[in-house]
């Protein structure tokens, strides 16, 4: 699938209503990629009762100012090697908290698709991470920016989802001070999935956060989607051509 930044919101909604918006547009992506694995008489919500997971992760703040300052002074490219992929960023596409859901997202691929996961795109999951803070299902307008965590939809296609989950209790458990920056991993099924012309509770609760920083922008990088494309900056939403 081809994609390109585009706006989806209009100055005039609210950051609910924007919100809203990036919620509709997250299931729009679930739909897109569960459609061809799903048999045609099983229903949508189904197919992601048994092949998706809710994760969110939390950061040790210790750790997470550690890691931004190491890529703030990092120059030119940084490389992290997965078994033969070495794998290259800018330093400047990804904040502190992304750079670890890159990471795992690498590892979950090369659980599921063994250590040449990258010549196997298509069969690499679906992965939408969005941004949050404490208070957002409270605030009428953009509040204090506390506790930056990210909350994400993995999809996966049949028969991989018991490995990947299998890597993320690994994570989820390990004490490895320079694996990961996070401080909690909270995984979950996705029990619900609604088709009815409004935003679905899974993704609307993705997405919360994602229509505040969009009116009033208060982090750079909100959002973060594979394999179809890393997204960075408040406004980076790709629509399919």
């Amino acid at each position: 699938m081809n994609y390109q930044n585009n706006c989806i919101y209009s100055s005039r909604l609210s950051p609910s209503k924007a919100a809203d918006q990036y919620a509709l547009w997250i299931d729009q992506l679930l739909t897109s990629f569960t459609d061809p694995e799903r048999i045609e008489w099983q229903p949508t919500e189904n197919y992601l009762q048994w092949n998706a997971l809710f994760v969110t992760f939390t950061f040790d703040k210790r750790k997470i100012c550690r890691r931004q300052s190491a890529l703030n002074d990092s120059s030119g490219a940084i490389g992290w090697k997965s078994g033969n992929n070495i794998d290259l960023y800018n330093k400047d596409d990804l904040s502190a908290e992304f750079f670890n859901i890159d990471r795992l997202y690498k590892k979950v691929c090369r659980a599921v698709l063994g250590r040449n996961y990258s010549k196997h795109r298509e069969e690499q999951p679906l992965l939408i991470a969005a941004a949050d803070v404490n208070g957002t299902r409270y605030w009428k307008s953009a509040g204090q920016i506390q506790n930056l965590h990210v909350h994400s939809i993995w999809v996966f296609k049949k028969g991989q989802i018991e490995k990947a989950r299998d890597k993320l209790e690994q994570v989820k458990a390990s004490e490895r001070e320079d694996e990961f920056d996070f401080d909690q991993v909270h995984i979950a099924d996705v029990g619900r999935f609604e088709e009815q012309g409004h935003p679905s509770t899974v993704s609307s609760y993705t997405a919360k956060f994602l229509g505040f920083n969009a009116i009033n922008p208060r982090i750079g990088i909100d959002l973060a989607i594979y394999p179809i494309h890393r997204m960075t900056g408040p406004n980076a939403v790709p629509v399919q051509l």
